[in-house]
């Protein structure tokens, strides 16, 4: 397999194209061809759009919560855990 071919599949799938066109502009038959080949890439794709979501998570979730509510909460909870 040509080097270029795999450069290509590798940067489309790291630019977050669907691994379905990927597999049809390389012109595989089956997709499990392309996943054959290709897995590590579509796993690391998924990794990193995991950690991107975790990080918008926890921004959006500092920029809810004041420190003042953070303490009525953590008070609150220890309350609970008291009774």
């Amino acid at each position: 397999m040509p080097k270029s071919y795999d450069t290509f599949a590798v940067s489309l799938l790291l630019a977050g194209k669907p691994i379905e066109d990927v597999s049809k502009l390389l012109g595989h038959t089956s997709i499990q061809t392309t996943l054959k080949h290709y897995a590590p890439w579509v796993q690391e794709m998924q990794s990193k759009m995991e950690r991107n979501l975790r990080q918008l998570w926890a921004n959006e979730a500092s920029l809810r919560v004041s420190d003042t509510d953070a303490v009525v909460v953590n008070q609150a909870m220890k309350t609970k855990e008291i009774k």
